[in-house]
């Protein structure tokens, strides 16, 4: 992905930040570690900024204990590796600010189980 994101769709490599859980020396994907990143990442974001998020790994179903707007009573959450679970409440969060900057787009790409309803946005194309 980051690879392809340099090459192909222009980004610069001091703007492209990689969590990985196997071998390398840089920062695991613990649940604060990707949390701290995506918050960093939508707090410098500019209006036309492109964000992508791309999340390899586990996505599960836990039963939720606040938001009453699951239909079906359960959150979807990421599994990072340390298991400190990143709920779509948690999502949401994080990406809100974003609202504010009407013309950056982002794009999420979650390469796991239950993924399809992961972000409680309004406007969400899969």
């Amino acid at each position: 992905m980051r690879d392809m994101l340099l090459k192909y769709y222009g980004f610069s490599d001091r703007d492209v930040t990689v969590l990985v859980d196997v071998g390398g020396s840089g920062a695991k994907p613990t649940g604060h570690n990707i949390k701290t990143k995506l918050a960093e990442m939508v707090r410098q974001a500019q209006d036309g900024d492109e964000l992508v998020v791309h999340f390899s790994g586990h996505g599960s179903q836990v039963p939720t204990q606040h938001d009453r707007a699951e239909a079906d009573g359960k959150d979807e959450v990421l599994v990072p590796c340390d298991m400190n679970f990143i709920s779509d409440n948690d999502l949401k969060l994080i990406f809100d600010p974003l609202h504010t900057r009407p013309n950056a787009k982002l794009t999420f790409i979650a390469d796991c189980c239950h993924s399809g309803t992961l972000l409680d946005m309004k406007q969400v194309q899969i």
